[in-house]
């Protein structure tokens, strides 16, 4: 669900989801969590085996995803790629990732040009994703990430929203 605001950008609601990956024909079993944007899930919408940057490592892995995400770390990829989704075998980027640039404006962060990433390559046609950009409420976003620290996805486990 999106806020419209006159004159302004309209902003998209993100939530956190459970997301599986059952174990099958020799595949890890992966919990980890979904970005779910205006009630859809993105995982859903992009597609392929890759598992959500948050929610399956340790927490200097999930602490260093936040910063990130949040545009206060180096990104995974110059100038402003960030990971949202990533190998569910071992999380490197040289296998395989989602990436998204992120960006700040004031009290808004975007999320735009999404593709598939395999190394620090400049993007081209045939890696782009069809999405378009994200906007967010940079408080709300911020509170998410940090709330999401504290939990762990898994069977029974609710999403996590911040309104």
């Amino acid at each position: 669900m999106s806020d419209d605001l006159p004159g302004m950008t309209t902003l998209s609601r993100l939530e956190l989801a459970p997301l599986h990956r059952p174990r099958s024909g020799g595949k890890t079993e992966r919990w980890s969590w979904d970005f779910v944007v205006d009630g859809q899930s993105l995982h859903a919408r992009i597609g392929g085996d890759v598992v959500g940057a948050l929610g399956w490592s340790d927490a200097v892995w999930e602490s260093a995803v936040v910063e990130r995400l949040q545009g206060r770390a180096a990104p995974d990829f110059p100038p402003d790629r960030v990971a949202l989704y990533v190998c569910p075998e071992c999380g490197e980027l040289d296998c395989g990732a989602v990436t998204a640039s992120i960006t700040r404006a004031g009290d808004v962060l975007t999320w735009s040009n999404f593709a598939f990433q395999n190394g620090p390559e400049i993007v081209n046609d045939a890696q782009r994703i069809a999405l378009e950009p994200f906007h967010f409420d940079r408080g709300a976003y911020g509170r998410l990430l940090r709330e999401v620290l504290r939990h762990t996805p898994g069977p029974g486990i609710l999403p996590l929203a911040v309104f």
